[in-house]
């Protein structure tokens, strides 16, 4: 049908010669969300490599995307034809491989669904999975070509049952008592826990409880934390295999009926086409970024949307929501998304202050960002400009935002005020307040107290976007106020920040005088909708980051040529930290540097074709996982690290993509 041959066309598809080489399909990862916050997870050759994959990993907290579960870690398949028997999986113990399901597989397609084919001595299985969009449900298919009459698959299920974070071991708290369902059998291995139901429209099943011993993930032992794990095979299934028939299993987490997977993938592939459709005219890496926006948007409740800050290990943060969301939703044609989304920070907002992250278990927001809240009025503003939503914004936002705006200037936490010279200061004994947060123990890696200087770029917009918005919704005689207060705010910047010697701007200004260390930072006072710096400081700022931190996968967080530089992210999770924003380069910033670069090239046609030439430098992982990661190291090759798939990164990236590709009446344009 053609919006299968729509999504079929694009993304991962690898053949036999990288599938049946252990270390290639073990390091190519692929991801299924459910709208909810959940998700399916693991490599091309099947095999899982963290603790984080799993078949079915569903949030269990008071809202999603909260507490995450991995409940069915794994279905070890074996094909009984013609009086052979095919193990199809791929699991990792102690110095071996076993079984070799890998040497099988023939291909590995990512898109629509994730599907593979083997390739057997009797013919060919296929097996494909999809999870249907608002429910906590897998379906897995499973197709046979060829093989003999009275073929099937025996599936012992492999649970894990525990947090995603966690891993578990052997134990004797399990219930692994098997129950008689109409739609099949229902297990739940500790007491408060999911209930998880399996159905097929034909299943043979005996209970057949057993332990699986020290299954090994070699991506968590990279990472320096425990990397073995055991799993529990509650029951074994049997189902039947019949010519170009697909079989079905559906797992799920109440009793979901097989019988209707059928329907349940159309309107799957249904919707996943409308997803594509806005930006499939604009070529195949336009196509799977839309696609991959959408695996971070997630239903909280009937009118609350919130945008996940990463997959597998992150939920919601404030600031990642803010800076993601306006790729995410308006540069994929889904307004309505970007609505429910800036009501539910709106809603949560406190004392002047967005919540950096909300914790997993429901409990109270953490309020620990300087900047997190003004980047609402960022959001907010660029909403406005693209929808002139006028009574939402009047009504649900301005509110809000004038609160901020208050409580900045009168105090709130952490000593976050506004100076005498207009500007933002802020800082706490230990605490970390923008968004390079690293900490180890009691160390703040980088200590930005004081003014940082995306802060005030921030503050800046802030007070601009107000004066636009009191204009054009009122009360309008506020609106030369924040003006007049902006102009102060910018004089008084240009004359704190700028470091004349270096050419650029400083990073903090603190009590002890001017860090001149070269960060980033500095490019969201020439890269947001209205920048403060103009004429040829605007360019030095931009041609030394192009000089010295553009790297093919973004943009570093620190100079090579500073003090504490370091190239390369790997280690235990203290070793990491040290180096969080110490080098490491970041695709999110590719959008603040993009913005900036066209502005100061008019947008003509060599600076839209030299903007796209440093996105090329993402196609590779882009094509190989159909999403985009945290970070890279900031030294060649520039490895991939962090989280597998990050929120900023794919919405500041897909923004700056469809901002090349607009005319200049593009929505994320701003005149000067």
């Amino acid at each position: 049908m053609e919006r299968d041959s729509i999504a079929l066309c694009i993304g991962p598809r690898y053949g036999r010669e990288l599938l049946r080489d252990p270390e290639k399909g073990l390091t190519r990862e692929w991801l299924v969300t459910n709208g909810l916050g959940g998700y399916a997870f693991s490599t091309a050759s099947g095999a899982r490599t963290r603790r984080y994959h799993g078949l079915l990993v569903v949030p269990t907290g008071a809202t999603p995307p909260g507490r995450r579960m991995v409940l069915l870690s794994d279905l070890e398949c074996t094909v009984d034809a013609g009086g052979r028997q095919y193990a199809l999986n791929t699991h990792l113990y102690p110095g071996t491989i076993y079984p070799h399901g890998y040497r099988w597989l023939e291909s590995f397609a990512r898109y629509p669904v994730p599907t593979w084919r083997y390739q057997l001595s009797d013919g060919q299985l296929e097996r494909g999975l999809f999870m249907p969009h608002g429910l906590n449900a897998v379906v897995l298919m499973f197709t046979a070509r060829g093989l003999p009459a009275g073929a099937t698959l025996r599936v012992a299920p492999l649970l894990a049952y525990r947090d995603a974070h966690h891993l578990q071991r052997e134990n004797g708290y399990v219930d692994g008592r098997v129950q008689a369902e109409p739609c099949g059998f229902s297990v739940c291995l500790y007491y408060g826990c999911p209930r998880l139901y399996f159905s097929a429209s034909e299943m043979g099943w005996e209970p057949n409880g057993a332990w699986y011993r020290r299954f090994q993930y070699p991506e968590e032992r990279r990472r320096g934390l425990d990397a073995e794990e055991d799993l529990y095979r509650p029951a074994i299934l049997t189902l039947p295999l019949r010519e170009n028939q697909p079989t079905a299993l559906v797992v799920a987490t109440w009793p979901l009926l097989a019988e209707g997977w059928e329907r349940l993938r159309e309107a799957e592939l249904s919707r996943l086409a409308q997803v594509a459709a806005p930006l499939a005219s604009m070529g195949e890496e336009a196509t799977l970024l839309a696609l991959a926006a959408d695996q971070f948007l997630v239903q909280r409740g009937a009118d609350e949307l919130t945008i996940v800050a990463g997959y597998p290990w992150f939920g919601d943060w404030g600031r990642d929501t803010l800076i993601a969301l306006p790729g995410l939703t308006l540069a994929t044609g889904r307004p309505e998304q970007a609505r429910h989304s800036l009501a539910t920070v709106a809603r949560q907002v406190n004392e002047g202050m967005v919540p950096n992250y909300l914790p997993d278990d429901g409990g109270s927001p953490t309020f620990n960002a300087v900047d997190a809240s003004l980047w609402l009025f960022v959001a907010a503003y660029e909403y406005f400009q693209a929808t002139r939503d006028t009574e939402f914004v009047r009504w649900t936002l301005l509110p809000v935002l004038t609160q901020i705006i208050e409580c900045y200037r009168e105090g709130t936490r952490w000593g976050i005020h506004e100076d005498d010279d207009g500007l933002i200061s802020a800082g706490a004994p230990g605490m970390q307040l923008t968004w390079m947060d690293a900490k180890v123990g009691d160390r703040v890696v980088t200590p930005r107290a004081g003014r940082p200087v995306e802060v005030s770029a921030l503050w800046y917009n802030a007070l601009r976007v107000m004066a636009v918005l009191c204009d054009r919704l009122g009360p309008a005689g506020l609106a030369g106020r924040y003006a007049r207060q902006a102009e102060y705010s910018a004089r008084r910047f240009e004359t704190l920040f700028w470091n004349e010697e270096r050419g650029y701007l400083n990073d903090v200004l603190t009590d002890h005088g001017p860090d001149p260390a070269l960060r980033p930072n500095q490019l969201l006072a020439v890269g947001l909708p209205f920048p403060l710096l103009r004429g040829e400081r605007q360019r030095r700022v931009v041609g030394v980051a192009c000089e010295q931190m553009l790297t093919p996968m973004g943009v570093r967080s620190l100079g090579p040529a500073e003090p504490g530089y370091q190239g390369r992210y790997a280690g235990g999770p203290a070793e990491r930290d040290a180096v969080y924003h110490q080098g490491t380069a970041w695709p999110w910033l590719l959008g603040p540097l993009g913005r900036a670069y066209l502005r100061l090239q008019g947008y003509s046609p060599e600076a839209q074709a030299r903007v796209r030439d440093w996105l090329s430098g993402l196609r590779g992982v882009l094509l190989e996982t159909g999403t985009l990661p945290e970070l890279a190291d900031g030294d060649p090759p520039h490895r991939p690290g962090g989280c597998p798939a990050q929120a900023w990164s794919v919405g500041e990236v897909l923004r700056l993509w469809v901002e090349t590709a607009m005319n200049k009446s593009a929505p994320f344009r701003h005149s000067e």
